[in-house]
């Protein structure tokens, strides 16, 4: 069975704020799962997340002007 990980958990793992959190979570933007009112993550939707959020060596991110 996958661990669950609650939005202070993740929050502390990311080094952001709980409210940080909650704004990716409303745009949609970081996969998660929801049980009632409470959101979860398991480690698959942080890696996923990290993988999508990733900026290759050298790669053509945004222009840090």
């Amino acid at each position: 069975m996958t661990k669950l990980l609650t939005v202070s958990d993740t929050a502390l793992f990311f080094n952001i704020s709980v409210i940080s959190l909650r704004r990716l979570i409303k745009k949609k933007e970081i996969p998660y799962r929801r049980i009632g009112r409470k959101y979860f993550f398991t480690e698959e939707d942080i890696q996923t997340f990290l993988l999508q959020t990733a900026v290759p060596i050298g790669g053509k991110g945004e222009d840090p002007r």
